[in-house]
């Protein structure tokens, strides 16, 4: 009710003047949204139902329960009660549910304009993620390079009960030879994503295990083994047009690429391709786009070389390699600069493992609601784990 109360000690959580207590966690209209959050007075839409009746609070044809209670675009209006709840100026009632970039976010929670890191490439067109050899791109803008060092795994994104880690390989390659010009790369490519979901809720047999794989990619950049995995225990495997459900993950496996979806928090697009004029080392390699639904950063600040730029505001810049016209390069940047600590504090022993220096898989599941605090100060360590087994603060400052 925007009175500066949080709702876990507010006795009027949605100031209807009906006592939580009285309200209960009855559901009155079944859109996922207990009556103590919904008024039992107010009409938002103005068709005869109160919030508490009506499943579609706000009118825009987008069921309350799709919608949910976050906060899209931080205008201190709950989803469904927002009738633009990305804040991109198109009403949800025109975007609806359709997902333009099949990333599992619907449009009407993906702000199409919104441009974070004011380059003219609003934040879908230019999400956070990891692509080519590899480059990096941060979730409130900035870019830099990492190399990575030949088969080992690195953690991208670590945040409570979820976390991906990546293998990089060593591969050689051509660059300009459209331009006529001959330049030589020794560099490396992403060609393994891990997944993990579960964390301190469920016991570890629980857990969802899925791995994305670049050498099961065909001459037509698909295949039928692509991912695979386990759910409690049980191996599965995912081709194209396959599908998963695993407790809080779900899994999608287009033609190249796969969405892996954890709650209604954090979708990962994994995107296969070639890698073009090879000349030793793998020929497909995975690209990887990291998103946020609502306001999931506030609520669980992830950590992980990806993970970490959703927890701070402001853009993060690194070292990035400079590749000459012609010759031969050997790329060398480990996104200096741009991350908490070094990359070897990222580095994980095998594809599933979850501890690594500020880790915080094992932290207290995510709050139903952003922190008043919101996201970090820049500067402020992001790895303090919430009730895990990782419960010390490291002391290193973000960049």
């Amino acid at each position: 009710d925007s009175d500066g109360i949080p709702d876990a000690t507010d006795p009027d959580s949605d100031g209807d003047g009906i006592m939580d207590a009285e309200e209960g966690t009855g559901d009155a209209d079944s859109d996922g949204i207990p009556d103590a959050k919904e008024s039992n007075t107010t009409d938002t839409d103005s068709d005869g139902l109160t919030e508490a009746q009506d499943p579609d609070s706000d009118g825009d044809s987008i069921p309350d329960a799709a919608e949910g209670t976050g906060d899209t675009d931080g205008d201190n209006i709950p989803d469904y009660l927002d009738p633009d709840s990305d804040g991109d100026g198109s009403p949800d009632a025109e975007e609806g549910t359709v997902d333009t970039d099949s990333d599992g976010i619907p449009d009407s929670i993906e702000s199409g304009t919104a441009d974070s890191d004011s380059d003219g490439i609003s934040n879908e067109a230019d999400p956070a993620g990891a692509e080519k050899d590899p480059h990096l791109h941060f979730a409130r803008g900035g870019e830099a390079d990492f190399r990575g060092r030949d088969g080992v795994f690195y953690n991208f994104f670590s945040a409570p009960g979820f976390t991906v880690n990546v293998k990089t390989e060593a591969a050689t390659f051509r660059l300009h030879k459209e331009r006529k010009q001959d330049l030589i790369v020794d560099g490396s490519f992403i060609t393994e994503v891990h997944v993990v979901a579960g964390g301190i809720s469920l016991p570890a047999w629980a857990w969802a295990n899925a791995s994305c794989w670049a050498n099961q990619l065909d001459d037509h950049n698909t295949g039928w083994h692509v991912i695979n995995g386990t759910c409690a225990s049980r191996p599965f495997q995912l081709g194209t047009g396959g599908h998963k459900v695993c407790d809080d993950l779900d899994i999608k496996m287009k033609f190249s690429s796969a969405v892996f979806k954890y709650r209604d928090a954090w979708a990962i697009v994994v995107r296969g391709n070639y890698v073009f004029d090879r000349k030793s080392g793998p020929s497909h390699r995975l690209d990887l786009t990291f998103k946020q639904i609502g306001d999931a950063a506030a609520r669980s600040l992830p950590h992980g070389i990806i993970g970490q730029s959703f927890s701070t505001n402001g853009p993060r810049h690194g070292k990035r390699d400079v590749y000459p016209s012609s010759g031969r390069i050997a790329t060398s940047a480990m996104a200096e600069g741009a991350i908490e600590g070094d990359a070897a504090m990222y580095e994980v022993a095998r594809p599933y493992a979850t501890e690594f220096a500020f880790s915080r898989f094992m932290s207290a599941a995510p709050a139903e609601e952003a922190s008043p605090s919101g996201l970090l100060l820049p500067g402020e360590a992001s790895s303090t784990a919430r009730g895990g087994r990782f419960g010390e603060s490291h002391s290193a400052g973000l960049l």
